[in-house]
């Protein structure tokens, strides 16, 4: 009858539409796969170049005393260790785009945590030569949070404004206050800053590889990208300010 051909009709059109909205998931999926492929066999080549040059200059005796041995042994372990962290990010970003990344939230005091976690990036920051200061706004909460995210978080941050901090001398201040409900940690430094046209754009993936492919900024452009994947998990915000040449600030919302 009309009401079993209208209901076949409208269960084909249900199964159509969902068959289309799948197809150009996977077409979106290949996509970025595509764009990962082509960003990272770019960004891996150099520390691979260079650790390949050094491991034959060792090999050849090039290196003409101790100390210059010393150097090269100590520039393919920076080399590597870039490798490692890369790698690392391409797995975590993967993980993201896949829904997979583990955010396992729990109720702490967030001064107690945050205290902790800002006497660990003090000693990173100093062996940067950076100078680094952390500004406390507010009495404890209560605050629903994966501890190791927030804390992968804060170091991609903080290491974000270390690589862009330019010739001048680095500082960072960290400052963490109450707004509403929720709790506000910002990040501030005086590096290069970044372009206007750009702070859209500073959260996407591949943001560095695309905008500063002629620098020598080293990295994969996938940290930022999964610190916003990250803060929105927790329900949370994120944010970028900055002029060019005046330093920036990003900031997040926890609750």
């Amino acid at each position: 009858n009309e009401n079993e051909v209208g209901d076949l009709t409208y269960a084909f059109e249900l199964m159509r539409d969902e068959l289309k909205s799948k197809q150009i998931k996977e077409e979106m999926l290949k996509k970025s796969q595509q764009e990962l492929i082509s960003c990272i066999s770019h960004d891996l080549k150099t520390p691979i170049s260079t650790i390949k040059a050094y491991s034959e200059g060792l090999r050849d005796n090039i290196a003409k005393n101790p100390e210059q041995e010393a150097d090269f042994v100590k520039i393919i372990i920076n080399k590597t260790d870039l490798l490692i962290s890369m790698i690392s990010e391409l797995l975590e970003y993967s993980n993201a785009q896949l829904n997979q990344l583990d955010i396992n939230r729990e109720e702490i005091y967030f001064l107690d945590y945050f205290n902790s976690l800002m006497n660990e990036i003090k000693v990173v920051a100093q062996q940067n030569c950076i100078e680094f200061s952390f500004e406390q706004n507010m009495s404890d909460m209560i605050v629903n949070i994966d501890r190791r995210r927030i804390t992968e978080v804060m170091y991609n941050l903080v290491e974000n404004s270390i690589k862009y901090r330019g010739n001048k001398k680095g500082k960072i201040t960290v400052i963490v206050e109450h707004q509403d409900k929720y709790v506000l940690v910002r990040v501030k430094d005086n590096g290069i800053g970044i372009s206007p046209d750009d702070i859209p754009y500073v959260f996407d993936k591949f943001y560095r590889a695309e905008k500063s492919r002629s620098t020598s900024i080293p990295g994969s452009g996938l940290g930022l990208s999964i610190c916003k994947y990250i803060i929105n998990a927790h329900n949370g915000e994120i944010y970028c300010k900055s002029g060019n040449n005046n330093g920036c600030e990003i900031g997040f919302t926890l609750i």
